[in-house]
């Protein structure tokens, strides 16, 4: 977000240096991306007062000028439309130099003559504004170099963080400088003051989507004119100046924070309706864009349908133009999600969107709303016409936190002043005190009793038992539940002989009576505040010397005795919310400070009060905290290396995906989880593969000079949990790709490394897959540990096609569902053999169906079976032809010292004998 200087220094009571200001920002989250300097002026370019203006004699746009500074008087002649007596001006002397060599003499014009020039923003280099001469600040003096004006035109590129909506406004950086400067104050806009009805003057039917809207009626007046100061601010934002009416909505929205929108209200038919749009309706946008829009899109309406896309743009058959004699003003509050979600769909982010995707607080229509009233007012002489209607659906939340000091130093490693804090905190807009309990619960003696009483309907003015006690909890930010029943079971049980004041206490049963029934459910709350005091708030008090339940005569909040608790016969006992209320600052988050939520935001407010720099530079002392053993990082990092080491890339994916790439693997967009807010199509699913991450991956290195690589990657998938369709499951997946010739034997060497490391005694069972070639596709799962098992072959060549890929592709894909994957593959060392171990091949020619891997499993059955391993596959055109192929082993036999060639043999025909009379393997022929 770009802003002037100026502009931020119109907000401040204490002007402010460039430097100043940025030394401030940078206290904050708010990054500095650049400050924009403009070229230098020359010196003679000055300030001057415009003291008279007349029409010049020969030409009808222009006027002559008298200016002066100091004790000199000077006349020139000047054609801007916004020169008037009282203005304070750049004048550029005779002589002076302008941007772009732009030499300035004194001249002649039209018969009368002028000593230099009244220069406009875009002549000084300061804006693209060429509508009218700059209007300076009334309050400099005359006759200084504008080029002794610090900051004059500077323009500071800030990135604001996304939980800080405040700062993508004017108002909200000015108030974070404010409170990083020393003594300064923020200078509020001035707003209109405003009556506010609540009627149904537009039909909101999705009150959820929009929880606040805003609308009047204004007259304006056609032939109004944007005025300078405006345009420059809007330039200097990257915006261009439209029409008053419109780049008031815009200044508004750069200044506060809130989009707004105008309607020429004679282009509307009939009110206004707040809605979910149709199906396949069409909107044209203010961009010229025709849209068609869809069953999740929120749209601002009329009788002839669509008119907005609500939160991101309006739509063209309403906007205002230079005919327009009376608007529609709306300012609203819409859901972010909602706003953020129609953007992505139709590409369409704009200033609106990006602010509305914050999250917006409900406070902030109504000061935006007085501010474009009041600009209005100003600008374009505009006359309410009838009541300002404030449709409000929903309940402007307040932010009560407690900031326990302790706890932030030791977060922070160094002392705080608490004094310091809450000067600092009240600096930035927040209310804050020191907490005392019983000053709290003091404050709301006598205060009358209300059964239902809560927050919403009865403020701090009236009570009943469980919100008397909830609310002075609140006042620090502990939840503790509304009523008597959830206070009771969110606390920590205490004894009544360890009671400490802030514990409550509780007891059971409807007041007027003890039956059996009322027994059993909590029914009053107190709070002890020690001394054998409790405060409480009741209509009933229990009288111990009758033991029944009297009407008091006034019900309110008042002190009674612990024992009227401990002696009555339905005490249930006493709980605990806090171990201590010493050092805590109260806090009341102002409206919009939304990220304030928990302590933790309070404790990092305490460290920019402190100040960054200030911060000791060592880690702050933490106890030893006890940690569960791990092992899976471990052992994924020892499996990188192994594979690394068996000559594999190592590659790193995104866990998102695109609808399309899932169809394109045949996988149901439906069983997959969906992104609530994707940042693109592309990455709209959490996938359940790693399937299309690698095809796309190879897609993208179509042009390495290595036409047969392979590469893997460890990563997490996402499942929809088997407990909820919208919670997801994840878990570990080793994926091994392979491209070029012969993936299928790399891949599968692969596998028996990460078999033999892991002691994984993998069983393959050939199968048939959608994305893969059928006779070439195996499934495999672990015999040690059943819950490690996946999928490996060649991907079907109309499958690669759908990603622009021509080369052969074998892919393998493995669950690894624990750390019990590496418990037990710890390398063990043995002692050599003192002798050779004897090899021998042999070949075999069987169906096409027999796989590898049970021929390997038959001979390894055998007795002095060392070792077995795959030479080759062979299949010619009449092998082929009769379903049939050759299978080449070479087979290691434990024979001992010095064996003869009878023993040898007698081995290798036990061997043979064992595969011929094998069940499983068919019409198998020793070759």
């Amino acid at each position: 977000m770009k802003v002037s200087i100026q502009w931020l220094n119109s907000y401040l009571k204490e002007r402010l240096s460039t430097n100043e200001i940025v030394a401030a920002l940078e206290r904050t989250e708010v990054e500095i991306e650049e400050v924009i300097t403009p070229p230098k002026l020359d010196k003679k370019v000055i300030t001057a007062k415009v003291v008279n203006v007349i029409d010049h004699p020969n030409a009808d746009k222009l006027r002559l000028v008298d200016i002066e500074f100091g004790k000199t008087k000077r006349r020139v002649v000047c054609g801007a439309p916004n020169v008037r007596k009282g203005l304070v001006v750049a004048y550029a002397q005779p002589g002076s130099v302008l941007p772009e060599d732009f030499v300035i003499g004194e001249r002649e014009i039209r018969g009368e003559k002028s000593a230099g020039m009244l220069a406009s923003a875009k002549e000084l280099g300061m804006g693209n504004d060429h509508s009218g001469i700059v209007e300076l600040d009334p309050d400099l003096p005359l006759g200084i170099s504008l080029c002794d004006i610090e900051n004059m035109a500077d323009i500071v590129d800030v990135k604001t963080p996304a939980n800080r909506w405040d700062l993508l406004s004017v108002l909200g950086l000015a108030r974070e400088i404010s409170a990083n400067s020393s003594k300064n104050q923020v200078v509020e806009p001035k707003r209109e003051k405003i009556e506010y009805k609540n009627r149904e003057v537009v039909k909101v039917k999705e009150t959820g989507e929009c929880e606040r809207f805003i609308s009047a009626v204004f007259k304006i007046d056609s032939n109004a004119e944007t005025p300078a100061w405006i345009v420059e601010n809007l330039e200097a934002a990257g915006m261009r100046a439209i029409h008053p009416v419109v780049d008031i909505t815009n200044f508004v929205m750069l200044e506060t924070g809130q989009p707004s929108h105008a309607y020429d209200s004679k282009k509307l038919k009939g009110a206004l309706q707040v809605r979910f749009a149709r199906a396949g309706e069409l909107l044209s946008t203010l961009d010229g864009v025709e849209r068609k829009l869809t069953k999740e899109d929120l749209v601002i309406a009329d009788n002839s349908g669509a008119i907005g896309l609500a939160g991101v743009m309006g739509g063209a058959s309403s906007e205002v133009s230079t005919q327009t004699q009376e608007i529609v003003l709306e300012v609203a509050n819409f859901n972010k999600t909602t706003v953020r979600r129609s953007a992505l769909r139709h590409g369409l982010r704009s200033e609106a969107s990006t602010r509305f995707e914050k999250g917006l607080p409900l406070p902030l229509p109504c000061f935006a709303f007085e501010r474009a009233a009041q600009l209005l007012k100003e600008i374009c002489k505009a006359e309410l016409i009838g009541d300002v209607n404030d449709q409000l659906y929903a309940w402007p939340w307040i932010s009560f936190v407690g900031l326990r000091q302790r706890r932030a130093e030791m977060v922070l490693g160094t002392k705080l002043n608490e004094k310091e804090i809450i000067e600092g905190l009240r600096a930035r807009g927040f209310s804050a005190e020191h907490f005392s309990l019983s000053a709290e619960a003091k404050k709301h003696l006598g205060k009358p009793y209300v059964y239902g009483a809560s927050f919403k309907k009865n403020g701090e003015e009236a009570f009943d038992c469980s919100y008397l006690v909830e609310r002075i909890y609140s006042k620090i930010g502990i939840a503790i539940g509304h009523t008597a029943q959830q206070q009771f079971n969110s606390g920590k049980p205490v004894e009544k002989d360890n009671l400490k004041p802030g514990d409550l206490v509780f007891y059971s049963g409807h007041w007027e009576k003890l039956d059996a029934k009322s027994r059993g459910d909590i029914g009053h709350v107190g709070m002890y505040l020690g001394k054998n005091q409790v405060i409480e708030a009741s209509e009933y008090e229990f009288d111990t010397k009758i033991g029944k339940y009297i009407k008091r005569k006034t019900a309110d909040v008042r002190y009674t005795t612990l024992d009227s608790y401990t002696s009555n016969p339905t005490f249930k006992g006493a709980r605990r919310y806090t171990e201590s209320f010493n050092h805590i600052i109260a806090v009341v988050a102002p409206w919009w400070r939304t990220d304030i939520v928990k302590e933790v935001d309070l404790i990092e407010e305490a460290a920019k009060i402190l100040g960054y720099e200030n911060m000791p530079s060592k880690l702050p002392e933490l106890p030893p905290m006890e940690t569960a053993d791990h092992q899976m990082l471990p052992g994924l990092m020892g499996m990188r290396e192994d594979l690394v080491a068996a000559g594999l890339f190592e590659v790193t994916t995104y866990s998102f995906v695109s609808e399309q790439d899932l169809l394109d693997t045949h996988i149901d967009p439906t069983s997959v989880l969906a992104i609530e807010n994707p940042m693109s199509k592309e990455q709209a699913y959490l996938r359940n593969s790693l399937l299309s991450s690698h095809l796309q991956t190879v897609a993208r290195n179509n042009t390495f000079y290595e036409k047969e690589y392979g590469f893997f990657e460890l990563a997490r998938i996402y499942e929809k949990s088997p407990r909820s369709k919208t919670l997801a499951q994840e878990s570990w997946r080793l994926a091994i790709c392979a491209v070029g010739k012969n993936g299928l034997e790399r891949i599968k060497s692969v596998l028996d490394m990460c078999e033999s490391r892991y002691q994984l005694r993998l069983a393959y069972k050939r199968s048939e897959e959608a994305n893969f070639l059928p006779g070439r596709t195996a499934t495999l799962q672990s015999q040690r540990i059943p819950e490690v098992r996946g999928l490996y072959g060649q991907v079907k060549p109309i499958c690669l096609k759908k990603f622009s890929i021509s080369d052969e592709i074998v892919f393998a894909e493995i669950i690894l569902p624990d750390q019990s994957i590496f418990a037990e593959s710890t390398q063990k060392s043995v002692s050599l053999l003192p002798y050779q171990l004897v090899s021998r091949d042999l070949t075999l020619e069987l169906p096409n169906e027999v796989l590898w891997q049970n021929i390997a499993l038959i001979v390894k059955s055998q007795k002095r079976i060392s070792r077995v391993q795959f030479l080759q596959e062979f299949a010619s055109e009449e092998l082929t032809k009769t379903n049939k192929k050759r299978v080449s082993m070479r087979i290691w036999i434990d024979c001992g010292a010095n064996p003869s060639q009878k023993e040898i043999t007698k081995y290798m025909s036990a061997i043979e004998s064992t595969l011929l009379a094998d069940k499983t393997l068919k019409q198998v022929k020793i070759v």
